[in-house]
């Protein structure tokens, strides 16, 4: 059985990770959806590219906004649902990670097909950063029966 303090700190993860996902996608996914339309830096970076010709620019464009506005909606559901205060596995909060990792090998993705290596590096970090986020959380295991949070 964890002790307070080791529960508090599982919270504090929880709950700071689930914060910091909701920011990222929120501001970026409904950001796409502000903008009017396909931003001509979009067009300009893939408009030569596979994206181009399938699934086509706007397509790969507001694609990638819904996926962002789900991971927001998934980790906003997570703070809601006060996973990050429960002792029950925070499933939300896992599955707004593994979205995170998806929307981050999709952007890597694009951002090797027109050769943007230092970008495509970028992402790879925010990858490799989400699995870490994804390990810490899991590491923090509940047993149903008793109610025991265990590390």
């Amino acid at each position: 059985m964890l002790s307070r303090f080791d529960f508090s700190v599982r919270t504090a993860v929880f709950l700071l990770v689930g914060v910091l996902l909701t920011f990222t996608w929120v501001l970026t996914g409904v950001g796409k959806f502000m903008s009017e339309g396909v931003p001509p830096w979009f067009q300009e970076q893939f408009g030569k590219s596979l994206l181009a010709a399938f699934p086509g620019l706007t397509a790969s464009y507001y694609s990638i906004a819904v996926l962002e506005v789900i991971a927001a909606l998934v980790s906003i559901g997570s703070l809601l649902s006060f996973e990050w205060l429960s002792r029950r596995p925070p499933i939300l909060l896992q599955l707004s990670l593994l979205l995170s990792m998806l929307l981050f090998a999709m952007l890597g993705f694009g951002k090797r097909l027109v050769a943007d290596h230092a970008g495509a590096h970028d992402l790879f970090m925010y990858f490799a950063a989400a699995l870490v986020m994804l390990i810490a959380v899991r590491s923090f295991r509940c047993d149903e029966q008793t109610k025991e949070v265990r590390a």
